[in-house]
């Protein structure tokens, strides 16, 4: 009865090591994503509107880590939970 609960630890091990490998894509995906947002707000000429714009991007980088998708206001990317 050992072997099976041996077999069954390893499987959740190697699935959730593959859960890791698809969580670290998406990361480095919208942080990038993230990274573009920033650098447009800092591109603007209306310095009282950067903390606001800042957040915005934010925002947006803590939804794209939740659905995969980013959502800029004018544009949505989606399937970047994909590898």
């Amino acid at each position: 009865m050992a072997a099976p609960s041996k077999t069954l630890a390893l499987a959740l091990i190697g699935v959730g090591l593959l859960g890791f490998g698809v969580a670290k894509a998406d990361s480095m995906r919208c942080s990038g994503l993230h990274a573009a947002c920033v650098a447009d707000c800092r591109k603007a000429s209306n310095a009282g509107s950067l903390a606001a714009c800042l957040t915005n991007c934010s925002q947006r980088r803590g939804a794209c880590l939740r659905t995969g998708c980013w959502n800029s206001g004018t544009q949505t990317i989606c399937d970047l939970l994909r590898q």
